[in-house]
């Protein structure tokens, strides 16, 4: 077995295959990934699942909400 930073670059490139493999094969996920990429993510049943599961957690607002002093609610 390979040490240090060889080991943990190992690890990674294998845990990336691995979810890329997830991804191609299962039909939920492989729509997720569509809809992220079409920027839709409201038309992904997973996505719409985890809002619903962990709704404490919100994506940052844009750039521009952010320069407005937009309130992400983390006061």
């Amino acid at each position: 077995m390979r040490g240090g930073p060889g080991a943990i670059a190992y690890m990674l490139v294998i845990s990336l295959l691995m979810g890329l493999l997830v991804v191609l094969i299962h039909p939920d996920y492989r729509d997720t990934a569509r809809s992220m990429l079409r920027g839709r993510t409201e038309q992904s049943s997973i996505w719409i699942d985890n809002e619903r599961y962990y709704p404490e957690v919100v994506l940052a607002p844009s750039g521009e909400d952010r320069e407005e002093g937009a309130d992400n609610g983390s006061n």
